[in-house]
């Protein structure tokens, strides 16, 4: 009897637990970025923060004709935001358990931003406005797409196998 009841109380504990998170777990990170990590992922109050709906180069990623295309992505996103007051709006948890997250410059959408200066690609189930910004962004031969390269998807896929 008493293991049944220590057990409730444990279960009753992790359910607390898990329902206060679900409703006091901040939808909103507020604060100046610690670092810019690479071009879709920065440091915010602790909290690593990789950009939704969008993917960049790999920091050591270059361009067929030897361009550092990662390196431009990083510096665009550090250009944005560095020193500024943000606001992330969580979406989600990602596959590495980093925090899925909107940046808000003001009320302006950096992500999105990202892919219009042609410093980021649409992931390919983005919203219209992320595909459509991308596509403009190519024709236009905006940031890295001045060059040719391979999708970061892709990129990454390579060097796991080597």
């Amino acid at each position: 009897m008493k293991d049944q009841k220590l057990k409730s109380v444990i279960f009753l504990g992790i359910f607390i637990v898990c329902v206060m998170t679900y409703f006091f777990w901040p939808s909103e990170i507020l604060g100046v970025p610690t670092r810019v990590i690479d071009g879709d992922t920065i440091l915010i109050n602790n909290i690593k923060v990789r950009l939704a709906f969008i993917d960049t180069p790999e920091s050591k990623q270059y361009s067929s004709s030897k361009l550092p295309i990662g390196k431009m992505a990083k510096n665009h996103l550090e250009k944005l935001i560095q020193n500024k007051k943000i606001r992330v709006h969580r979406v989600g948890k990602g596959v590495y358990g980093r925090t899925l997250g909107i940046i808000y410059l003001k009320n302006e959408n950096i992500n999105l931003k990202m892919v219009r200066d042609g410093y980021a690609l649409a992931h390919e189930t983005s919203a219209w406005n992320y595909q459509n910004a991308m596509y403009i962004a190519q024709i236009k031969g905006r940031g890295i797409f001045k060059e040719s390269f391979m999708n970061p998807k892709y990129y990454r896929k390579l060097k796991r196998k080597l």
